[in-house]
């Protein structure tokens, strides 16, 4: 199969205009979610991958992505209840792949700064030929051992969870 599969961590900063962080008053830049939202959506067009992975994505990032997305034939794998959150999803080409199976699971406290440390899994089938694959969408903990202790332990465990669903995905 010949896939392109885009990963892109969004940065989960949901301040206003008027809030920005000081190193981006200082270049001038803006970061609020509005204006990234039209970068992502323009990197994700420009390459129209049948998959996207993306990191740290807000529920404010989704009101101002999300929309773009779908108007390029991007699905979500997994959208979250009300009161829930998915800060680690995988969009998918609908035309292109079939979505077969998906799942959220939030890492464990206390490494998990936000609960933006997360994984999402999913099953795809590609219509055409109809291969299946199996894609894992993370964000790790991040701290150093030295920052935190049990930090290293603390991503190989998350890796080890990853693994392991992956695993039984593959055995499904």
């Amino acid at each position: 199969a010949n896939l392109r599969i885009l990963d892109i961590n969004v940065w989960q900063w949901d301040g206003k205009r008027d809030q920005l962080p000081e190193a981006w008053v200082k270049i001038r830049e803006d970061c609020s979610n509005e204006v990234r939202s039209e970068g992502f959506a323009g990197v994700i067009t420009a390459h129209m991958p049948e998959v996207v992975c993306l990191q740290e994505y807000s529920p404010k990032m989704h009101a101002e992505l999300y929309h773009k997305l779908q108007e390029a034939g991007y699905e979500i794998t997994f959208l979250p209840g009300q009161g829930e959150v998915n800060f680690t999803p995988i969009f998918y080409k609908k035309s292109s792949i079939k979505l077969i199976e998906t799942a959220y699971f939030a890492h464990d406290l206390p490494y998990n700064n936000g609960q933006t440390k997360s994984f999402t899994t999913a099953v795809f089938q590609i219509k055409k030929g109809g291969k299946k694959f199996i894609v894992a969408n993370t964000h790790l903990w991040w701290k150093k051992e030295e920052s935190m202790a049990g930090s290293d332990n603390a991503r190989t465990q998350q890796v080890r969870n990853i693994i392991a669903e992956a695993e039984n995905l593959r055995t499904k």
